[in-house]
């Protein structure tokens, strides 16, 4: 953001008038603020709650939810926050950036790991509840690193 920007964003929020602003999430871009009035516009990177994905994978479930359905979410809900991950990985200096990149296939490993040990787990019960309970578990994993990623701030 421009200095000029963040200026007029501050010397707004000090007026005490209300904003009106859109948030809106994309694949490609992440999450992205426009202020209506004043036209500032800016990513959203870190944590924040509720985050848009999580939103439409929930909105997702409502609208679709059979097991097949909600299980078809979580699907489509870890490939978005494994789009994050990678949009963070790339914003921290990607494969140029060593310790990042050892780091990183370090967790790649770990989470094959972790995946696999979930799959047996949960392959061994009986219920198609359990496919979903084991989707979930895979969209966190997922999730936690991306929203990791995204909160370092390197100098």
């Amino acid at each position: 953001m421009e200095w000029e920007a963040l200026s007029d964003w501050e010397s707004y929020r000090k007026s005490g008038l209300k904003r009106e602003l859109r948030v809106s999430y994309s694949s490609d871009n992440g999450v992205i603020v426009n202020d209506l009035k004043s036209g500032v516009r800016f990513s959203l990177h870190g944590n924040y709650s509720p985050h848009p994905i999580d939103l439409l994978r929930k909105k997702c479930e409502e609208n679709y939810s059979t097991t097949l359905g909600i299980q078809d979410c979580k699907i489509l809900a870890t490939e978005a926050w494994d789009r994050e991950l990678n949009r963070a990985y790339k914003d921290l200096g990607g494969n140029s950036n060593l310790a990042l990149k050892e780091t990183q296939l370090a967790w790649m490993n770990f989470r094959d790991k972790k995946i696999e040990l979930l799959r047996k787990k949960y392959a061994a019960y009986e219920g198609s509840i359990w496919g979903i309970v084991f989707l979930g578990h895979v969209e966190n994993i997922t999730k936690e690193q991306a929203l990791w990623l995204s909160s370092i701030q390197w100098e």
